[in-house]
């Protein structure tokens, strides 16, 4: 087992440096495997070798992201599962040779990007939720349970976050356990139950525990929205870390349809007995090609400013689903532009997206 080294975002740059002798070659050998982080396989999944570009240049660099991040994939109906939780693990072995400072490393890598201003190699440290927010909005008939993302780092990294407690501002507490594993975790749906709502308090808190100081490492707010005649339409996307997070809006949505054609003249004219002849309920113009597709608006409601983070994260998100009619479909959003809206900006706070369903109507072969 080589090093633990952290974590690595594989839609990010992640550089490997190597020193040597003037003019060296470097040789690194890339292991990837999924599961437990001791099942290391013995032969490498890729072999770069690189030489320093002059006589007198002392130092190589690998970037070796890019060819991690099609080993992770996203899929939406990991949420389709309920009460449970889905887990996955995908480690990375990074073996040099012929430098002076050969490395021998392991890291846990997701498929997710850091913020340009984190610079190269981000690491994004303990464990922790995967989502940017602070805030989570749920609706009251839903308030029994949650599914989030978490990475759970392993006691013998480094880790030791080993429970989740929620509990209501008044004080009721919920507590589920993750016990310590042997390897890292990815979490890609936690399902974590909730205190039942007292009357008055609407406001309930997710705090990851670290055992062996007892503080608090984490702090999120989970706040229960009593739906109006709008109901809700639940929002899966895959965010900045690279894995399925939920969120939900709480007005109105409006479905149209876009359809596309192309269009023939039939010659209709045709011999009968002798005569010209044609039918008059045949059509002249025929159509072909025909597509169409469907189209939804959604409407957030009226929020608190915060949600301006995850409406940033659904705008940048490569994958997204819409639970319409309690079928997840896939949608592409069509909306370009958002305004962030602050308190200070207007007393009203909303959103508006525009998404394309991601199939055509008609299931034909052309």
């Amino acid at each position: 087992m080589g090093t633990y080294r952290g974590t690595i975002l594989t839609k990010s740059p992640f550089f490997i440096t190597e020193s040597g002798p003037g003019g060296f070659t470097s040789n690194l050998e890339i292991r990837v495997w999924r599961g437990a982080i001791g099942l290391k396989p013995s032969a490498p999944t890729y072999t770069l070798a690189k030489q320093a570009v002059s006589s007198a240049e002392t130092k190589v660099t690998f970037e070796i992201s890019k060819l991690l991040s099609d080993f992770p994939e996203t899929k939406g109906n990991l949420y389709d599962i309920p009460q449970s939780d889905s887990k996955t693990s995908w480690y990375v072995n990074l073996k040099s040779f012929g430098g002076t400072t050969n490395i021998d490393d392991d890291y846990f890598f997701i498929n997710g990007y850091s913020d340009f201003l984190d610079g190269i190699n981000y690491n994004i440290g303990g464990s922790k939720a995967l989502i940017k927010t602070r805030k989570l909005y749920i609706p009251d008939e839903n308030s029994d349970d949650i599914h989030i993302p978490v990475y759970i780092e392993h006691a013998s990294f480094g880790g030791i976050t080993n429970e989740i407690r929620s509990y209501t501002s008044d004080g009721t507490q919920t507590t589920t356990t993750i016990n310590y594993e042997t390897d890292d975790s990815l979490y890609v749906t936690k399902h974590i139950s909730l205190p039942s709502q007292i009357s008055g308090k609407d406001v309930v808190r997710l705090r990851f525990l670290e055992s062996t100081s007892g503080d608090w490492h984490e702090d999120i707010e989970v706040k229960r929205v009593i739906c109006n005649a709008h109901g809700h339409t639940e929002i899966l996307f895959e965010n900045s870390y690279g894995v399925l997070e939920s969120t939900f809006f709480f007005g109105n949505n409006k479905k149209s349809s876009d359809i596309k054609k192309d269009k023939y003249k039939s010659q209709l004219v045709y011999n009968n007995g002798g005569s010209a002849y044609y039918d008059v309920t045949q059509h002249q113009y025929n159509s072909y090609n025909v597509t169409g597709l469907n189209k939804i608006t959604i409407n957030s409601g009226v929020v608190d400013e915060d949600y301006a983070t995850v409406i940033n994260e659904i705008i940048n998100s490569p994958k997204i689903w819409l639970v319409i009619d309690d079928v997840l479909t896939p949608v592409t959003l069509d909306t370009k532009q958002i305004q962030y809206i602050s308190d200070f900006d207007s007393k009203i706070v909303n959103y508006t997206l525009k998404f394309t369903y991601a199939f055509n109507n008609a299931n034909m072969v052309y």
